[in-house]
Formats: structure tokens, sequence, C-alpha cells
């Protein structure tokens, strides 16, 4: 979908009361969001990509109940195409797929960058799951702006996030001003040794952190 009929479509779901909408993936409870009948977003594994995450964040940044949100094994970072184009992109690059992954082809910004403004507007996050998502090193530098803000989280979950040690450095620089982590999962991160470095400064500042 283009980025022109994404904003319009975000902004006619939001002024007419939609109470659920299905783009790509699950239905999305706009409605509860809008309102603030929710305390905790669930939404595993409900095959949601950047344009879901987008309609999504321009809700959240009007709620201010949701303090924990789980939106592992999704596809966020990544832009909806359908199977026969992917397959097609396989076809034509099996040559190149053994030197990078082929999802990377299909990374998208638009949901992340606006889920990350719906987050920075205040402090109250505990607990984020975006686990089982490829994002990539540039996609989730996008996302560093929340983990700055919200210095409440006591479990962050982003295994199989697919970061790197520079990105993994500048969120435990972050994380450093968080006194309540307790849970921090980076597996399969490629962290290397910049980012296992980091991650052994932020234990060695955080006396809470009882799970890696």
């Amino acid at each position: 979908m283009a980025e022109f009929s994404l904003k319009y479509l975000a902004k006619f779901v939001f002024e007419h009361k939609v109470e659920r909408l299905a783009i790509n993936g699950g239905f999305m409870p706009l409605h509860y969001v809008k309102t603030n009948q929710l305390t905790q977003l669930l939404l595993k594994d409900a095959q949601l990509h950047s344009e879901d995450l987008f309609i999504l964040s321009q809700y959240l940044k009007h709620n201010n109940s949701i303090t924990h949100i789980d939106l592992s094994k999704n596809k966020i970072g990544l832009k909806y195409v359908e199977e026969s184009k992917v397959i097609e992109f396989k076809m034509k690059n099996q040559d190149k797929l053994k030197d990078f992954s082929f999802q990377q082809h299909f990374y998208d910004s638009i949901g992340l960058e606006h889920f990350s403004l719906a987050l920075s507007n205040d402090n109250r996050l505990e607990h984020l799951d975006l686990s089982e998502n490829d994002l990539g090193p540039k996609n989730f530098s996008l996302l560093q702006k929340i983990f700055k803000v919200n210095t409440k989280i006591e479990s962050l979950n982003i295994a199989d996030c697919w970061i790197d040690g520079e990105q993994t450095d500048y969120l435990c620089t972050s994380l450093k001003r968080n006194n309540k982590l307790k849970y921090l999962y980076l597996r399969n991160c490629r962290i290397g040794d910049r980012g296992s470095q980091a991650v052994a400064k932020l234990i060695e500042n955080n006396s809470n952190l009882i799970e890696l």
C-alpha cells in the first residue's frame, strides 16, 4: 500500500470510530486502544506488517493506559508482499541468497518510525516484546528513542530481531537510566564484541537484572 493511501486510511478509520481492523494480518483492537480500555496489548503472531503497525501507532499516540505490549512473531519491520512476488524474487536472486537474507529487500520503516513516536510521548511502558521480528540494525535504530524516554521498562525482549553491536551499544547506554529493568533478551542479535562489552557494563551498573 502506498504511503499516501496508508495515511488516508489511518485518518479515515480514526475519524469513523472503527472498532477493529485487519489489513495484512489479524484484527487490531483499535477502539479499545483509542478509548484507553486496555493495559495490555497482546498481538503475538498476528501476521502484522509495517503497514499494520503504522495504523496501530496512530491510535497508540492517543493512548495513556497501555503498559504491556507484545508484538512478537510478526513482520513489523517488513512491508507486505504477495507470496507470489516473494517466490519470484527468490527465483531471480538464487545466486545472491547465500550472501544476504532475502527479507532485507523488503525492509520497511514507516511502521516502526511511528511506533517509536507513539511510545516516546510519556514514561509508562513496563513490558515490551518485539522478539522474532526481523528488524535489522537500521530499522531498530528508529526505536532507540523509546528506551531513552521509557525508564520503567522491567522486561524487554528483542531476541531474533537481528540487530548488531552498534545498536546494542546505543541500547545499553539508554538502559543505564533504567533501574527497573529485570529481564533483557538478546538471543540471535549478532551483538559482537562491541555489543558484548556494552551488555557487560549494563550488568555491572544494574543490580536488578536477573535474566539475560
